[in-house]
């Protein structure tokens, strides 16, 4: 039995974006009790718990969920629409909404690199702590240019074959997932 590498890779890609929003999940969670403990304990809570929540934890579950999101095909989408259309026609707009989702990621991707620059050349702190939170904002542009790759390394499914369900070809095509 051989195995297909671009399956390889995708099952390592979602392996690795699970792993990351396990890490930061759990250090969240953790963080947050110590927090509360110590506060109520202690009378002592940690300085910018709500800042590095805010700043860093939350962009990063957001953002990895946006990747993990796009190469589990769990984005939202208008099959009422798209089922109602010939294959042919099925078919354009899959390649004129990867487009545009190629494009618009693209987009986000350069205008967070210009802010990311910004920030970092700003020094921006997270609040009115001294918490550095320009690092992670250098993750936007990471995470749009690896969506916008998404986008163009994802295969348009085959022709529906007389069935009116293109969600059910989508997943038997394996498409928009990375995993076919």
């Amino acid at each position: 039995m051989t195995s297909n590498p671009r399956r390889t890779v995708a099952a390592t890609f979602e392996k690795v974006l699970a792993a990351i929003a396990s890490v930061a999940l759990v250090a969240m969670m953790l963080h947050v009790v110590a927090h509360g403990v110590w506060r109520h304990v202690f009378d002592a809570p940690f300085y910018g718990t709500n800042e590095i929540v805010a700043y860093w934890y939350m962009p990063v579950l957001v953002l990895v969920g946006l990747l993990a999101a796009q190469t589990r095909s769990e984005h939202i989408s208008v099959t009422i629409l798209v089922d109602s259309l010939a294959a042919k026609a099925r078919t354009a707009m899959l390649v004129v909404g990867r487009v545009l989702g190629f494009l618009v990621s693209i987009g986000f991707a350069w205008y967070g690199l210009g802010e990311a620059v910004k920030k970092y050349e700003m020094g921006t702190t997270a609040g009115i702590t001294t918490i550095p939170m320009w690092p992670i904002t250098f993750l936007v542009p990471v995470v749009f240019v690896v969506l916008a790759l998404l986008y163009v390394a994802t295969p348009i499914p085959a022709r529906p074959q007389g069935e009116g369900d293109t969600s059910a070809e989508l997943k038997r095509s394996g498409s928009p997932s990375l995993i076919d």
